[in-house]
């Protein structure tokens, strides 16, 4: 059979809806739980948080203790580093004398005789006399010797000229050569 219904909407049975039907201890049950669970995971990082802010405490008390360890080893060594450079720019500023005198007397010609060898502040005087039956170009060979560039050190060094040749009695010839200390080597000699 058909079923016609021919009220008007406003009087026609209205179907029933199903109710949701909450159980209000359940609910608050759930609530609970959630709380807890919320409660739970942040009493969990907040131990996190607190068991590394210990941690990092810790280590920075380690670095501390470190740091001032490094920084007595560095109140020691850098005295000892400025000394270090001192004496490194010493020793690039000094003549090394020996090398000068070996390299003298492997040009020093046999007819000279050197009688003094004065180290002023600005200059090295070599005084001699040349032996009897020597002449002059002996002491010209000794400065042309010494000036010579890797046969010896005098040109890194000095800067070679005849002061003065000289006759004396007995037919005796005194000469002076005078080399002037060049570059920085004036101060540090």
């Amino acid at each position: 059979m058909i079923d016609i219904n021919l009220l008007p909407k406003g009087y026609k049975k209205k179907k029933a809806r199903k109710q949701l039907e909450v159980n209000l201890p359940l609910a608050v049950g759930a609530v609970l739980l959630l709380l807890f669970i919320a409660y739970v995971t942040l009493e969990a990082r907040v131990r996190s948080r607190k068991a590394e802010i210990e941690r990092l405490s810790s280590m920075m008390e380690n670095i501390r203790e470190r740091f001032e360890v490094a920084r007595a080893s560095v109140s020691e060594i850098r005295p000892l580093t400025l000394r270090l450079e001192r004496l490194s720019d010493m020793e690039k500023k000094r003549v090394l004398w020996a090398r000068i005198m070996n390299d003298l007397s492997d040009v020093f010609p046999a007819e000279l005789q050197l009688n003094t060898l004065n180290a002023g502040q600005d200059a090295l005087v070599l005084g001699g006399v040349v032996s009897p039956g020597g002449r002059d170009e002996s002491v010209m060979k000794l400065i042309e010797g010494l000036k010579e560039e890797g046969a010896t050190c005098f040109p890194e060094y000095f800067s070679v000229k005849l002061e003065s040749i000289s006759k004396q009695k007995d037919d005796i010839k005194q000469f002076k050569i005078k080399c002037k200390y060049i570059g920085e080597m004036k101060d540090g000699s």
